[in-house]
């Protein structure tokens, strides 16, 4: 009896060992089944433009607001769910997490044209400065899902980007991220692009997508604008060729007023911050520039009476951007826009205070509307705008290089 008794004993004991052995492979194991089960690819059919998308299931969908008929070149935004929680104050809002937009550019493709004599076309619109500071892999063109199509990855002095131009008849659509290619998030983005297709009733052109009175911005007439501008002795010195520094001659007077209102956040003016590092004189030639925090979907307003010579989607970090060329050659720049007003045509002249576009995050993290002036490659001091209240703006450029210390340096609104 004692000895059967032991024997059961010991066999008990193996028993047990090894069910707790069990309990605790498939407790180590389960959290990884689980994960693997919880990660799913899920599908966005796009209500209005009638194509699709695959994501993950870890990811959101931050949808495209199509309620005001008269904003176009809205974004589709895909995000990584944890960084949805981030705190949008934060020390720099250029800082962007992983994302991935679907855009279409407000430039059509024409009949007969390929996308990549398109894309190259769209390219050498920028400012010549931006060009020459950005680092571009060789493009590949492809077919995506029957679709033309056209890829190139680079590094500009906003940020490190991806994108795939995808041609539907006569709209280009953009496939846009700032994951590079060596990051692991890359699989994501590629997995993506290649699940895109479009659908039986994707529009066919702008104006059917926005109706017969909106005017695509036509590669060619921007061009000649710039083409002009160069001959006429207004647009851009090479790098390393601005003149001497002189705040006398490089601020703006009353006769310019700031992009925003007061009425659009209580009667107060927004909080602006300066020091970002990708606002590096060199390079960019934006010194001066200021980022005015503010909610998506803000009222953004032109600054001075001009021409405009730029509105729709750069692949190279400000995202939806506007430039408007005021008289005597000095231009502002509006980026990271959430959406551009369809009475913003490039070539047209818009009076100051006009509306032009709604503020966003397109090509970064935080909500922030990105405004500075440059003078050809001379980046301009903002002191003396109406309704610019600086209290730590920078004073030279030249003489202190920001370092990516951020600090708030003015308040703005009219």
């Amino acid at each position: 009896m004692k000895r059967m008794s032991i024997r059961s004993m010991l066999a008990t004991v193996v028993m047990l060992s090894t069910l707790v052995v069990s309990v605790t492979v498939s407790a180590q194991a389960q959290p990884a089944s689980q994960e693997a089960r919880s990660v799913r690819w899920l599908t966005y059919v796009d209500p209005r433009f009638d194509f699709s998308i695959r994501y993950p299931s870890d990811w959101q969908v931050i949808p495209r607001d199509d309620s005001d008929p008269n904003v176009v070149s809205g974004t589709l935004v895909f995000a990584p769910i944890p960084l949805l929680g981030a705190n949008t104050e934060a020390a720099d809002p250029n800082e962007a997490g992983p994302h991935i937009v679907i855009v279409p550019y407000l430039a059509m493709l024409k009949d007969g044209q390929s996308l990549r004599e398109w894309t190259e076309l769209y390219e050498s619109i920028g400012y010549s400065s931006d060009q020459a500071a950005t680092q571009r892999q060789p493009r590949r063109e492809f077919r995506l899902n029957r679709a033309p199509a056209v890829r190139e990855e680079g590094v500009s002095p906003l940020t490190t980007y991806q994108f795939t131009n995808i041609a539907h008849k006569n709209i280009v659509w953009s496939v846009w991220t700032n994951i590079p290619s060596i990051d692991p998030l890359t699989s994501v983005y590629d997995r993506m692009v290649r699940s895109f297709r479009f659908g039986r009733k994707a529009p066919a052109n702008l104006n059917e997508a926005y109706g017969s009175n909106f005017t695509p911005m036509d590669l060619e007439q921007v061009t000649e604008i710039e083409a002009g501008l160069q001959q006429s002795g207004i647009l851009e010195w090479g790098i390393g060729e601005q003149p001497e520094f002189d705040p006398g001659t490089m601020s703006l007077n009353t006769t310019w007023q700031a992009p925003v209102k007061k009425s659009s956040n209580g009667g107060n003016q927004f909080t602006a911050t300066c020091g970002s590092d990708k606002h590096d004189d060199i390079g960019t030639f934006a010194s001066f520039a200021v980022d005015i925090l503010m909610p998506i979907n803000k009222p953004v307003f032109n600054a001075k009476y001009g021409t405009v010579t730029f509105a729709g989607w750069d692949p190279y970090g400000y995202g939806n951007l506007i430039r408007i060329q005021a008289q005597g050659g000095k231009e502002a720049f509006y980026a990271h826009l959430n959406g551009i007003y369809s009475t913003t045509i490039v070539g047209s002249l818009l009076s100051t205070g006009s509306g032009i576009g709604l503020s966003g995050n397109t090509g970064t993290s935080a909500y922030h509307l990105h405004f500075h002036v440059q003078w050809g490659s001379s980046p301009e001091d903002l002191r003396g705008m109406f309704g610019f209240t600086p209290t730590n703006y920078p004073l030279n450029p030249y003489e202190s290089r920001f370092s990516g210390t951020i600090v708030n340096c003015a308040t703005v609104g009219f």
